[in-house]
């Protein structure tokens, strides 16, 4: 690559963003994808998997860092810093092996907590340097890119570990990491953003659409330093419809990521190779949840279908039954140790899933945002970055102890539990809620 088409390159906004989203996205999904099929196929027990689950915890605990970063970091400084403690985590990572828990623990620790870091300031420094016209192509670099990332560190990481093993899977990581720092020292217009970074308190949110609001400006930092916590929660809570919404995000995803995460594992379970499992679920299934979230907001964003959220989530909800329906009867009418009937069809559910949770995904996200508009503005970001955070810390923490319940009850009844919460998330769009959101 020539010098001139390396600064062209590194100075493209879109391409940036794309870029530092899709690193951003590569630790979720080596921990959600990735490491839970590996460890599984080297004969860990599935409470062990599900409890590697509270390493997302950093996810959780953003919200409380999201101001202090804002008001006490350079939007470059902290990208640079960030981006270089990934490439020592996993550079750390090729010299342990992965019988070494409380080592991996520590790194895949550390890895989530500088992401979620990146996080913060990646969404800041895309309302820096995006203008207005230029939003929607920069949401669509936020939402492919961070997913896009989750794939290659979930599936494509299980595919390469065959033919590299684990310490040229984790050099070659830490080398895509030393890349992208360097670019992103080269880019002109993240310098500009530290400058002018007093102007963005009135530019539009890029975080809106995937639930990450916390780069907020000077304006609202005053906010933040002028109140004291608890009448935050308060005009928070207090906000027209949050508690029903706080509830309903908590819940809406559980019966779906349950079946997501376990049913890779139950096919590893009964002899499917692992890189086969790998490809299907972190790469064929995650395409598709792209997808989905793509089709989704074309559908939300086409003025001449006039849809709503409100109007989509009933019908997604229904049709999203139909592929746990057929997994829970192939596991619960499946013998222990025999070939898995119906193997095909099965995965054509897996995929089905996962391309109506992406649809399903972007729904409740705009549901959100409409909640969040009813706040006091100068708590709106805010607002709208608790709701994310419940949001995570539903599926964490029912997905930390989902392992240990299969364990406990087995797949079959586990099954059951996710298709019945699945059944649930119907009884709670309100009438009178789906009226007001319409």
């Amino acid at each position: 690559m020539t010098g001139f088409h390396l600064y062209r390159f590194v100075n493209s906004k879109i391409l940036c963003l794309l870029l530092l989203y899709f690193v951003q996205g590569i630790p979720y999904g080596f921990q959600a994808g990735f490491l839970p099929i590996f460890l599984r196929s080297q004969g860990t027990s599935l409470t062990s998997v599900g409890f590697f689950k509270i390493l997302l915890l950093p996810w959780m605990l953003k919200v409380l860092w999201a101001p202090l970063l804002e008001c006490y970091t350079s939007r470059r400084t902290g990208l640079i810093c960030s981006l270089v403690a990934m490439v020592l985590a996993w550079a750390f990572g090729a010299c342990i092996s992965p019988e070494q828990t409380v080592l991996l623990c520590v790194i895949v620790f550390c890895l989530n907590l500088t992401a979620s870091m990146q996080d913060v300031i990646v969404d800041a420094i895309a309302i820096g340097i995006l203008r207005e016209s230029e939003l929607g192509a920069g949401n669509t670099a936020q939402v492919v890119g961070y997913k896009v990332g989750s794939i290659v560190g979930g599936g494509v990481f299980i595919w390469l570990i065959v033919y590299i093993g684990w310490q040229g899977l984790f050099i070659s990581i830490s080398g895509l990491y030393v890349v992208t720092t360097f670019l992103v020292m080269q880019l002109d217009d993240l310098k500009r953003c530290n400058i002018d970074k007093s102007k963005t308190s009135n530019s539009v949110s890029i975080g809106q659409v995937h639930g990450q609001q916390e780069g907020v400006g000077v304006t609202q930092e005053d906010d933040f330093k002028g109140q004291s916590f608890t009448h935050l929660i308060r005009d928070i809570v207090t906000t027209p419809h949050t508690k029903w919404m706080m509830i309903f995000v908590t819940f809406y995803k559980l019966g779906e990521m349950g079946s997501i995460g376990m049913f890779p594992l139950y096919l590893v379970d009964h002899g499917i190779p692992v890189g086969e499992v790998g490809f299907l679920t972190g790469v064929i299934s995650q395409g598709l949840s792209i997808l989905g979230s793509l089709a989704g907001g074309w559908m939300l964003s086409n003025q001449q279908l006039s849809l709503t959220p409100s109007h989509l989530l009933p019908v997604l909800f229904k049709l999203r039954l139909l592929p746990l329906l057929l997994q829970t009867a192939v596991i619960c009418f499946n013998q222990p140790n025999e070939v898995i009937p119906l193997y095909g069809l099965c995965l054509v559910a897996m995929c089905l899933l996962q391309l109506i949770g992406g649809a399903i995904t972007i729904c409740t996200f705009t549901l959100m945002m409409q909640c969040s508009q009813q706040a006091p503005h100068r708590i709106q970001a805010t607002h709208y970055t608790a709701l994310a955070t419940i949001e995570v810390m539903g599926k964490l923490v029912f997905m930390s102890v989902a392992g240990w319940l299969v364990d406990w009850l087995g797949y079959g009844k586990m099954f059951c539990l996710f298709l019945s919460l699945s059944v649930g998330v119907l009884a709670m769009l309100r009438p009178e809620i789906k009226a007001y959101l319409s």
